[in-house]
């Protein structure tokens, strides 16, 4: 009985979300404490470095944000096992954050991003002077992986900000260098 008493009626006890103490606290308590930390941290603007270039993204326009009362809805509720009681009492118990991510915000701000860093690749071509052909080589490109960065932002979102490097992966020409060759 006394254990049932001790576990309370809000944040079961030990309960920390990234490195923020709630456990103990009321329900709104909790919500409080979280809004006033993870909440405030997860508003801050986030740098994209990629290429040479620094871009700003809002968590907000970018569609991400932290849902306080989800993260402590998921660490509520009384329970009646003994030993989950005791452990709770006693030690420490990580919940994970949640974090809502509206995808297509998300994809529209790295989209944006993209068509600053893409560069298509430049295909090999065949020039004819004097009954000689000539051949130019082809060139890579580059492309934002746009799912890579957006892993990577919503990652950032309940971190310190520190900038993040945006993912960028080499666009090869689509006819091969081989290929070109056999046409000269």
């Amino acid at each position: 009985v006394a254990l049932i008493v001790l576990s309370g009626g809000g944040v079961r006890q030990g309960t920390v979300v990234s490195g923020v103490s709630i456990g103990g606290m009321s329900t709104a308590d909790a919500v409080a404490t979280l809004d006033a930390t993870l909440g405030k941290l997860s508003r801050r603007p986030i740098k994209v470095e990629a290429v040479g270039k620094e871009f700003i993204v809002k968590p907000k326009d970018a569609g991400l944000s932290f849902d306080a009362k989800a993260t402590v809805a998921s660490a509520t509720g009384r329970t009646f096992n003994p030993f989950v009681m005791v452990g709770d009492l006693l030690g420490q118990t990580e919940v994970e954050p949640v974090v809502v991510v509206d995808e297509q915000a998300l994809t529209s701000q790295i989209s944006g991003i993209s068509l600053a860093i893409d560069r298509p690749a430049t295909e090999p071509s065949i020039t004819i002077k004097d009954m000689t052909a000539k051949l130019k080589q082809g060139k890579n490109g580059r492309a934002l992986d746009v799912e890579a960065t957006s892993v990577q932002l919503a990652d950032a979102l309940l971190k310190e900000r520190e900038p993040i490097a945006g993912s960028v992966v080499k666009v090869p020409p689509l006819v091969s260098q081989a290929s070109a060759e056999e046409s000269a």
